[in-house]
């Protein structure tokens, strides 16, 4: 079994013990979207949906939503959700995002879509 694998089946485990883990729920979309697992991210957004549906006031939601975009290959999507959170952010809020690495995204992935590429550069210079 793959780390991933192993990961997500004991955020699974965990979320059935206590459905209100927001940390294990938050990590096992994430590891679905990592693993390219989309179906099972959007049956897990529609049964928490105040906590993973695109909200927002909730940056982890739109992290998650770039992710799935970014596999459906919709950056421009991407860049959409993304500009719309930083824009509605306060100045000192803004700072802290837009020095985030995006170089673990890019390493997990390994893409070479020059559309995506071009997205992924587009949110690391805003």
């Amino acid at each position: 079994m793959s780390e991933y694998e192993e990961a997500i089946k004991i955020n699974q485990s965990v979320l059935e013990d206590d459905p209100k883990n927001s940390s294990s729920l938050f990590d096992l979309a994430e590891l679905l979207l990592i693993t390219k697992r989309d179906d099972e991210f959007v049956t897990l957004r529609d049964s928490y949906k105040t906590e993973l549906v695109l909200n927002y006031d909730n940056p982890k939601s739109v992290y998650l939503e770039a992710l799935h975009l970014y596999n459906a290959n919709k950056p421009k999507e991407i860049k959409k959700i993304t500009t719309k959170l930083i824009e509605s952010l306060e100045e000192n809020e803004r700072k802290r995002f837009t020095n985030w690495e995006f170089e673990d995204i890019r390493r997990t992935f390994k893409d070479v879509s020059e559309e995506r590429t071009k997205c992924l550069n587009y949110l690391i210079n805003f």
